[in-house]
């Protein structure tokens, strides 16, 4: 009982305090999701050196999307914005480029992995005198 007791006070005292200061939840939103965005600019920077190392083309535009969102997240970090409705539209962009970006290097990945297999499949092949020549 002192377990709800406790957490019913908690939540009633961040209630009031999220309807009293609401541009203090907005910016620390913006920071908690700028944050969010700044560790997937680094994810795909990361994955934008794995593609190049695999040597596939067009790997510098995944980078370029990458430095771009990456700067976004510095952006929103150290120049919250005062406006609710401009940050989410903002943020909801900045989401939705990087999520693109994820979905492209995926795909970039997934195809890189077929072909790959493929190429296993062919050796393998070859080991084991599978290959029929005509």
């Amino acid at each position: 009982m002192s377990g709800s007791l406790f957490g019913g006070v908690i939540k009633c005292v961040l209630g009031l305090f999220a309807v009293t200061h609401t541009g203090t939840i907005i910016t620390l939103l913006t920071y908690i999701l700028s944050v969010f965005v700044i560790i997937g600019g680094v994810n795909c920077l990361e994955s934008s050196m794995q593609l190049k190392k695999a040597h596939v083309s067009a790997w510098g535009i995944n980078m370029a999307l990458s430095a771009v969102i990456l700067a976004a997240g510095i952006f929103m970090l150290f120049f919250p914005f005062d406006a609710a409705s401009t940050a989410i539209i903002i943020v909801g962009v900045i989401l939705i480029a990087d999520g693109l970006n994820e979905l492209f290097t995926s795909w970039r990945l997934k195809k890189i992995g077929k072909e790959f297999g493929k190429t296993i499949k062919e050796i393998k092949d070859e080991i084991d005198g599978n290959i029929i020549d005509m």
